[in-house]
This record gives structure tokens, C-alpha cells and sequence, in this order.
């Protein structure tokens, strides 16, 4: 009998370990300023676990968001761009956040809307892909997964956006004029803290699938090879752009580009 209980007891507790977690909409609005071109898809996230009821590498949430017949806060000939909406003579930035809440109301994962998009979500192509929808079409961004989620029960989420319009800064092309005031003046608006923040997701992401590769997982190779290519071209843009960062930010810039050199040894 007590060998009868053992095997019950282990039986129960395999059979109680989660395959997966999911989430609802707690409102089909968004909040900040994109709230009138952007709605929820009514409909639950799904995430699976793993076979030990763990979050898987790189799993995310994916929300649809279906855009409304509202026009942008931009003009229309503003394009998409891999930072979010460029122009011309101005520059637009739009981002999505995500807040999810468990069933006291307590937030057990965050990510803040951000003008760029690019430190919040999964992806920036996601924010690039929503900006692109026609009034009626759906579209998916997404978040990694925190492991905070595994032991709430009853997940909501509710979604923020944040959206900046700001002029660019002319370079002044005086010859006779190279004082240091000129040049400080002309400096790019762009926000280079975000940018570096997606340099590194990429650079994280490189390095992951790379030690997964180098331990035969052929499945990572795509991915592997799709990082380094992301991760190589922001750092193109950005080593082009060193007279236009603060000494703190290139300083950071240096260090994930080192951090990506010596992974490969």
C-alpha cells in the first residue's frame, strides 16, 4: 500500500505540471498616443512550456492589434524605417508597451511604451509591420516571456503605446565657422540610448543561438545567421555615428560590440 501511494503521488505530480500559460486582454483599448489608431484583438495568448514546465529560450507573447480607420499623428508620407517613422525634415517615433497583472492586480511583467520601440518589444520589425496596416488589417507585436508568469494564475495584460514627433537637426555648412558650438548644435536628434538597447537584444540573442549551434543544434543556424546579420548592421550605423553619441554612449557602444567580438572564442 505504501508503494501504491508513492507511485499516486508521482503520478499526480506529473500530471499537474503546466504545458503552457496564457493570458487575456483585460481591455481591447490602448492607453497613451496612439490609443485611437490601434485596438486589441479580443482573443487569449497562448504560451507553451517546456516538457519540465519551463519557459522556453526566447519564447514570447504575441498580441494582435488590429488598426482602426483613426489616421496616424504623422503625415502620411512619413516612412517606416528600422528606429519607427522617419521623414524628410522630421522625425516620428511610435512604440507599444505591455503591463501584465495576475489575479490579485499585481504586475508580475512590465515593459514600458517607448517613442522608438525599440527596448519593449520583441522586435522593432513588429512596430515597423503595425505602422504599415491599412484601417481593418491585424498585425502581431510581441514580448519575451518572463519567468515571473509560471506561478501566476489569471494573467491579464493591457497595452500602452507612446508616440513623439520632433523636428531633425540641421548640419550648418558654414567654412569659415568650425567652432565647437556650431557642431554641437547640429547634432542628430536620433535617440541613441534606444538604439543601443536593440543593438544589444540583438547581440544577446547572437550569442545565444550561436552556443546552441556550436552544440549541434542544427535548428539554431538560421537563427544564429539572421542575429549576426541584424546585430552586424546596427553596428554599422552606429560606428558611422560615434561624433553623434556621448562619451557614455560610446563607451556602451564599444562594449556590446566587444562583448559580440570575443563570443566567438
Amino acid at each position: 500500500m505504501l508503494l501504491m501511494a508513492v507511485i499516486l503521488v508521482a503520478f499526480a505530480s506529473c500530471g499537474s505540471k503546466k504545458t503552457q500559460i496564457s493570458m487575456k486582454p483585460e481591455t481591447t483599448t490602448i492607453s497613451g498616443d496612439l490609443s485611437d489608431c490601434f485596438e486589441v484583438v479580443d482573443q487569449e495568448c497562448i504560451v507553451k512550456l517546456d516538457k519540465k514546465g519551463n519557459v522556453e529560450p526566447f519564447a514570447t507573447w504575441s498580441v494582435k492589434l488590429r488598426r482602426t480607420d483613426k489616421p496616424f499623428p504623422f503625415a502620411d508620407d512619413i516612412d517606416v524605417s528600422a528606429y519607427g517613422t522617419w521623414g524628410a525634415s522630421v522625425e516620428a517615433h511610435g512604440g507599444f508597451g505591455i503591463e501584465i497583472v495576475d489575479e490579485n492586480s499585481t504586475t508580475v511583467q512590465k515593459a514600458s511604451a517607448t517613442e522608438g520601440g525599440l527596448s519593449g518589444p520583441y522586435s522593432h520589425e513588429d512596430v515597423e509591420d503595425l505602422f504599415k496596416l491599412k484601417p481593418g488589417e491585424t498585425g502581431t507585436i510581441r514580448w519575451s516571456v518572463d519567468d515571473n508568469v509560471l506561478n501566476a494564475k489569471e494573467l491579464k495584460f493591457t497595452i500602452s503605446s507612446a508616440f513623439e514627433l520632433c523636428e531633425k537637426s540641421g548640419v550648418s555648412s558654414n567654412d569659415d565657422d568650425d567652432d565647437d558650438d556650431d557642431m554641437a548644435s547640429s547634432k542628430s536628434s536620433t535617440n541613441w540610448d534606444a538604439v543601443l538597447d536593440e543593438y544589444e537584444s540583438y547581440v544577446n540573442q547572437y550569442i545565444a543561438f550561436m552556443k546552441k549551434a556550436q552544440k549541434g543544434d542544427m535548428s539554431a543556424m538560421n537563427d544564429y545567421a539572421k542575429m549576426l546579420e541584424k546585430a552586424e548592421r546596427f553596428s554599422d550605423k552606429l560606428g558611422g555615428a560615434e561624433d553623434e553619441m556621448t562619451s557614455t554612449q560610446l563607451s556602451r557602444y564599444m562594449k556590446i560590440t566587444n562583448k559580440m567580438a570575443n563570443a566567438a572564442f
